[in-house]
């Protein structure tokens, strides 16, 4: 019998799969963004600015979807005794991207010291003037 579309247990990953057949087309496009940059989102369980109520949500960018699934990895090992999780891991969206490439610009120039929202939309607005 073959199945178009069902779920298995593969032994070699151990994990269940869900199986289906997909448009070639769609499948290329979504293959072209493992390349795009990628976010993983955190949340940082400390109160901010002593408002109990409030805590810190993060956003690490990564240069491809390998790179975010290594640091996600990484987080979560490491970060056990720290009181942040990693809660998604996601494609970054055009905006993001565009400021996050102006930003690690300017943090390459001799890691300086971290910058404002408003500085960094600065950064990548002047980054694509050129």
């Amino acid at each position: 019998m073959h199945l178009k579309n069902g779920w298995t247990w593969d032994p070699h990953v151990g994990a269940v799969c869900h199986f289906r057949h997909h448009p070639l087309v769609d499948a290329k496009r979504r293959a072209r963004l493992r390349e795009k940059c990628f976010v993983v989102e955190t949340v940082n369980w400390t109160s901010g600015e002593g408002d109990r109520r409030i805590c810190h949500f993060n956003l690490y960018f990564a240069i491809d979807m390998a790179s975010a699934i290594a640091l996600a990895a990484r987080m979560e090992i490491e970060w056990k005794e720290v009181a942040e999780d990693v809660v998604n891991i996601r494609a970054a969206r055009d905006s993001e991207m565009d400021t996050f490439y102006a930003v690690q610009e300017h943090l390459e120039d001799g890691l300086p010291a971290a910058i404002s929202d408003g500085s960094a939309r600065a950064l990548s607005k002047k980054r694509r003037s050129r």
